[in-house]
């Protein structure tokens, strides 16, 4: 049986497969959100009023 290194070869992938194992998709779900707030306020940093036509 492979291990979860050759599994999943990097430590996010892993680390979102043991969530998901251990049915904490609402934690999951939570940090999703979170990165994509804060995602979004970063491209609202670089949005400026000369690129909107």
């Amino acid at each position: 049986m492979p291990t979860d290194s050759e599994l999943f070869p990097d430590a996010e992938t892993a680390a979102i497969a043991h969530m998901l194992a251990e049915d904490r998709a609402d934690e999951l779900t939570d940090m999703l959100v979170e990165g994509l707030y804060e995602a979004l306020r970063i491209l609202e940093g670089e949005i400026t009023a000369d690129t909107w036509h």
